[in-house]
């Protein structure tokens, strides 16, 4: 994408959000910024798609959050500033093979802190968690790789995580952890 269609998008995104909310009546909106989708492309570096830009919306860390940051504040503005603009991210290295991220952590956790010190009034955040179940079958978080470090930064503010659940340790995870879960 060019600086313009970049613009475009943003643009795009914050009308969406405004029709939504002012002239649908939705209650809110939520940005997503996972399974493959543009705003998490523009997080990866080391994936495909990745986002292999040499500009400000390239590179480093800052850089690649910048789009997904743009638009959170575009449609934060759309929306008036109101607590139903919300945020649905992947922060994981097991779904969608192509996208995996060596260490996602300090680019969701860059991300994340900058999400909640910019946009005091986002509702909640949504994320996946790197556990999946299939066709009933839990495959476990690989060892170091959990969304802990998603709650830590984004509490004490509402988290919803989907991915893994079934009946039993979704009730045990809402009990314990205090988060919502989706299915």
């Amino acid at each position: 994408l060019t600086k313009v269609e970049i613009d475009k998008y943003i643009k795009m995104f914050s009308v969406a959000a405004s029709n939504a909310v002012h002239k649908a009546g939705f209650d809110g909106v939520e940005l997503h910024s996972a399974n493959g989708h543009l705003l998490e492309q523009f997080l990866h570096a080391s994936a495909k798609p990745c986002n292999n830009r040499m500009d400000e919306y390239g590179e480093s860390i800052e850089n690649r959050a910048r789009f997904l940051l743009e638009i959170v504040e575009g449609v934060s503005k759309a929306v008036g500033g109101r607590q139903d603009c919300i945020l649905y991210l992947c922060a994981n290295t097991q779904l969608l093979a192509d996208l995996a991220m060596n260490d996602p952590i300090p680019t969701f956790s860059y991300t994340v802190t900058e999400l909640k010190t910019r946009f005091p009034k986002l509702a909640y955040l949504h994320a996946i968690k790197p556990q999946v179940c299939i066709e009933g079958n839990i495959h476990e978080v690989k060892e170091n790789e959990s969304n802990d470090f998603l709650k830590a930064i984004w509490s004490p503010r509402p988290l919803i995580l989907a991915g893994g659940f079934v009946c039993d340790n979704a009730i045990e995870a809402a009990d314990m952890e205090g988060v919502l879960i989706a299915y």
